[in-house]
């Protein structure tokens, strides 16, 4: 016997489901081969193969036989709409079926009614989805409204200017079928109309007694951020009801992701989509197109940048990073007012331990229509909220919490000191927050890059059929390498070369303008998601041990590999233990916590007298504390376990709880932040080629560090950074011209830097042939290095170099990871 399938116009299974457009673009070449073979409208016999169409072809086939027409309402009112609209309304037939509204529908200006405020629209007709318009008297249309169901929902995009706030009377309410529903949205997006075409519209139409439009109250209540470098999270308090209020995403999710996509480019710009909806546009043609994607908005938040943008069709713009990021903030600031019905005044966003007061007067100039706030960082404020909810502040004694903070992009280590008094009348609760380390390239981000690299290499080995191991000895007792070699350089080399071997087989570093570049960007963000979706899966709180990847991410299971047949899209077919995850992220986790800890500990080695806290997302990994324990004796490191929106919810709510006891009069918070470490030593070669050190850690009471003495010749100096094990961090380099150098009086310097006063006699004996580079502090950065010199007897300086210890961030989505 025989088989075959055949190939029928409109489908043989009407009941089949249907996809757009763009679901079929957000699928990978196997998945939409999958889906034609399933569906039974493709096969050999038919004298069509399935492995020998591209994917192009693929969508085109599968469009055709399974596809629908993607009906979305454009969110978005004009003139020219409406006047289509008024026009089909004279046309349309009236329904037999009644048609039922509210006698009164209230509403917030700007503020959009969703369908989970129960606003029953009752009619007759068949189908799920439906277009409606409101009318005035004179056939004017003054907003267009959608219903699913018998709910309504309307868009404050979608009503015109004319609509005036108060009450509006004896509105004409007009409900189309679902056959003409989608006419209507047809000609309403496109702006056309063609009466032939368009004959056949069928409606239900009552009267609408009263709508309410009134203006959004301003609260005195302020929205409080986290603006994180991978997620966003935003809250308020609710003073009436003594309540917390969450701003809710996609589906629900309380964490809004930090990026950015171009949706286009114009004359005047780009136009940006933030979020899940920015992850959407990516996905499209299988994370294929070119346009521009921000994954970590933060970086632009201490400085501002030009940007060179561009969209999926290849149109580029150049922008700045200000407006780019004042977009995303206004948008999220948007959504709670309209899920919130306030109108949000009041900002109060949490600040990075360093650089906070940069942090904050960049967002003043950001947002310069609101009135904004900062307070600490998320580490203080999950230290607060847990004091708070155990009632530890009830006259609890001098306490330091050590608090182990790890985000997407970065970790540090903050000490908190906290200790409270019964008053009589108040408790008052005293915290010191001191800055004792961190790291720039270690977060996150960091740990999914080395789960990317695991999985790049493990399919490298797939493909070729080799049995080499992936992870040599060294993994196996990871700590003790790291401990032998100072650092993880040696433990990771034959990881790193298996990876570079991975290259040549699975091809992720891509480049817009270079051919084959899309499917080098498909491999890179498919490998990408699949490594975040398995940090995830493992380290969420969820008892799994085992991941089948086909199983559990099947869109993201198809990469390009070289073979020995050629280049060709290969399916992943790989089982995921997360034992092998977290040997792969040992070292680099011991290494931080080491790095943080050890010189925190006694001459045993032990950390004593502190309370250990983990923050972040990351910090659910166990290999955090199994690292920890090599430095402690008997104790825990507290993780308050969960899923991983909760995680950073916390430091919100530590926020407005202490917000709340205070304006309640229970408690007294006084909060002071001491100076921070100095978690590094920068050195310098003098010209004998010995070395100077120009600062250390315990140099934390010193504004000016001192200076070295170079020729006048000299073109460039080099400071190195050295970590608080004695491994190289970085290197700064400062660039000499002393034909540039300016004429100053001391008068002048020392009011621009009076910092420099109280070394006065060090700039005296600057010598005719001489430069002396004087290093010393400034706020917002950790060392900054002022030139000066004498020409003809006169004092002359250079320009002011500003550095950072740990500024060296490495960008994963570069295309060159």
């Amino acid at each position: 016997m025989s088989y075959g399938y055949r190939l029928f116009k409109y489908g043989r299974d009407q009941e089949k489901r249907r996809y757009t457009w763009n679901e079929l673009r957000d699928m990978g070449t196997f998945m939409l081969r999958d889906i034609c073979c399933e569906e039974k409208i493709m096969t050999k016999s038919a004298g069509i193969d399935p492995k020998r169409l591209n994917r192009d072809e693929l969508l085109a086939l599968l469009f055709r036989y399974r596809g629908r027409e993607e009906e979305v309402l454009a969110d978005e009112f004009s003139e020219e709409a409406a006047e289509i609209l008024r026009s089909l309304s004279a046309m349309t037939m009236m329904a037999a079926e009644k048609l039922e509204v509210p006698h009164k529908i209230q509403m917030k200006k700007g503020i959009p009614l969703s369908e989970a405020e129960d606003v029953m629209i009752r009619h007759g007709f068949a189908g799920s989805y439906f277009v409606g318009t409101l009318s005035d008297a004179q056939g004017n249309v003054l907003a267009v409204f959608e219903v699913r169901g018998e709910r309504m929902s309307l868009s404050p995009k979608r009503i015109s200017e004319s609509l005036p706030t108060g009450i509006c009377q004896d509105l004409t309410c007009l409900l189309f079928d679902e056959a003409s529903s989608r006419k209507v949205i047809r000609a309403y997006n496109s702006q056309k109309c063609d009466p032939v075409k368009e004959r056949g519209l069928v409606a239900a139409m009552t009267r609408l007694p009263i709508l309410s439009v009134s203006e959004v109250e301003d609260t005195k209540d302020a929205l409080v951020i986290d603006f994180g470098a991978g997620h966003t999270a935003l809250s308020a308090a609710d003073t009436e009801k003594d309540t917390i209020l969450e701003v809710r995403f996609q589906e629900g999710k309380r964490l809004c992701p930090s990026v950015a996509a171009v949706r286009r480019c114009t004359e005047g710009g780009a136009e940006f989509c933030f979020g899940y909806e920015a992850m959407r546009l990516l996905r499209r043609d299988g994370y294929g197109r070119s346009m521009t994607f921000f994954h970590n908005l933060k970086l632009f938040l201490f400085e501002e940048r030009r940007l060179d943008v561009c969209d999926g069709d290849g149109n580029a713009a150049v922008v700045s990073s200000d407006q780019l990021l004042q977009a995303f903030l206004e948008s999220l600031i948007s959504l709670a007012r309209g899920e919130h019905g306030r109108n949000y005044t009041k900002l109060c966003f949490l600040l990075p331990e360093k650089r906070s007061n940069l942090a904050l007067s960049r967002l003043r100039s950001l947002l310069p229509g609101y009135q904004v706030e900062g307070v600490y960082s998320e580490s203080v404020n999950c230290v607060y909220r847990e004091m708070l909810r155990q009632e530890a502040y009830q006259g609890e004694d001098a306490v330091t919490d050590l608090v182990f903070h790890c985000g997407a992009g970065s970790a540090s280590l903050v000490a908190c000191e906290h200790e409270a008094e019964n008053t009589g009348v108040a408790y008052q609760v005293w915290l010191k927050e001191r800055y004792l380390n961190g790291e720039q390239g270690f977060g996150g981000n960091r740990l999914t890059c080395l789960i990317f690299m695991y999985l790049k290499i493990r399919i490298m080995l797939a493909v070729t059929g080799s049995g080499e191991a992936v992870l040599d000895e060294k993994f196996q007792d990871a700590y003790s390498s790291v401990d032998q070699y100072g650092g993880t350089k040696e433990v990771y080399q034959s990881f790193l070369q298996l990876y570079e071997q991975a290259e040549e087989t699975v091809p992720t570093r891509f480049d817009s303008g270079e051919k084959g570049g899309i499917y080098r960007r498909q491999n890179f963000y498919r490998l990408w998601f699949l490594a975040e979706g398995l940090k995830l899966a493992f380290f969420s709180g969820e008892p799994v041990s085992t991941i089948d990847l086909p199983d559990r991410f099947p869109e993201l299971c198809a990469v390009f590999a070289r073979g020995i047949q050629g280049d060709e899209e290969y399916r992943v077919k790989l089982s995921i233990q997360k034992e092998e995850l977290e040997l792969v992220m040992a070292p680099e986790i011991y290494r931080i916590v080491k790095r943080f800890v050890e010189p925190l500990c006694n001459e045993y080695g032990i950390l004593m007298g502190y309370r250990i806290k983990f923050t972040g997302m990351s910090c659910q990994i166990p290999v955090f504390r199994d690292a920890l324990r090599e430095f402690t004796v008997g104790r825990r490191a507290r993780l308050k376990r969960g899923e991983a929106e909760g995680l950073k919810l916390r430091a919100l709510e530590g926020v407005i709880l202490r917000g709340q006891m205070e304006k309640n009069g229970r408690i007294i918070p006084e909060i002071t932040e001491e100076e921070a470490e100095i978690s590094y030593r920068v050195t310098a070669e003098a010209y004998d080629g010995t070395v100077q050190t120009i600062a250390a850690q315990d140099w934390t009471d010193r504004e000016v560090f001192g200076y070295i003495r170079r020729h006048a010749a000299t073109r460039q100096v080099e400071f190195t950074i050295w970590d608080s094990l004695g491994n190289e961090a970085g290197r700064r380099v400062v660039t000499l011209d002393i034909g540039g150098f300016t004429q100053t009086a001391y008068d002048t310097l020392f009011s621009g830097l009076p910092v420099f006063r109280q070394v006065q006699g060090d700039f005296d004996a600057i010598g005719e042939a001489e430069i002396r580079l004087f290093v010393y502090r400034e706020e917002n950065w950790d060392f900054c290095v002022l030139p000066a010199a004498r020409k003809q007897g006169i004092l002359c300086i250079g320009q002011v170099n500003r550095f950072l210890f740990d500024e060296d961030c490495v960008d994963y989505f570069s295309g060159r990871l």
